[in-house]
């Protein structure tokens, strides 16, 4: 049996230079929409072991992204209004740069759980201050009762800060713990590691170090923080609080 002939189309001229002119342009279309298309999604995550306290290292810049200027900076504070008093905080200190806040005032931040989004839609906190946890007899701070983080339990502070102008969501690990054995100076935190979000406008989890975009939906809700009294702004003076005067 002979093979069958293959039968090649002869085109005018003109078709070909038509159907060249179509190549070119959807190759161009194509090259657009991949021009356009938004980069993939990047976590990168920081571990880190890091001590804060008035015993050793006493600040600490937190700079996810190596920025020029770290975004936050952490503070062991001492303050003595009469009384000690003991304090841990997550300060702001770039233009848009916030903390997500917790249900007290500007100055309290929310210790969120691992999985809780961070992104669009939080509310944020001062652009000077945030304390974690304060301590002390002032006030009658006691270690069941006193501003902010629970002591020995690891939470996650949620943030933002600007990149060339945009908004990108971090989160950083941290553990608040009491030293019994000391008179004074008994606060000290852990903090353990520390990731953002690359993409711009893109939300990510509390403890997510890789993987896709986090979606924020309605059952992300905050958890309760401890109690909402701000017992450090009453050391401090209780700067910033409506309707408060010194008698």
């Amino acid at each position: 049996m002979k093979p069958a002939k293959v039968r090649t189309a002869n085109f005018s001229d003109s078709i070909v230079r038509r159907l060249n002119g179509y190549a070119l342009a959807a190759g161009a279309a194509g090259i657009g929409v991949f021009a356009v298309a938004p980069a993939s999604a990047e976590v990168v995550y920081t571990p880190t072991k890091i001590t804060i306290s008035l015993a050793g290292t006493s600040s600490y810049d937190l700079n996810p992204a190596n920025s020029p200027v770290a975004p936050f900076k952490i503070y062991a504070g001492f303050t003595s209004p009469g009384k000690y008093w003991d304090t841990i905080s997550f300060n702001p200190q770039t233009n848009g740069a916030r903390f997500i806040q917790g249900p007290g005032t500007s100055w309290s931040i929310a210790p969120l759980k691992a999985g809780v989004v961070i992104g669009q839609g939080r509310r944020f906190g001062s652009p000077r201050r945030g304390l974690v946890a304060t301590y002390g007899p002032y006030g009658g701070g006691t270690y069941n009762n006193h501003d902010g983080f629970k002591f020995g339990q690891t939470s996650y502070i949620g943030f933002k800060f600007l990149i060339s102008g945009q908004t990108h969501y971090g989160w950083a690990r941290v553990t608040v713990r009491f030293d019994s054995n000391t008179p004074k100076h008994r606060l000290y935190m852990q903090l353990t590691g520390y990731a953002y979000e690359t993409t711009a406008n893109t939300s990510i989890k509390a403890g997510q170090t890789s993987g896709t975009p986090a979606i924020p939906s309605k059952d992300s809700v905050l958890p309760e923080s401890a109690p909402t009294q701000s017992l450090g702004l009453l050391a401090l003076g209780n700067e910033g609080k409506p309707g408060w005067r010194r008698e």
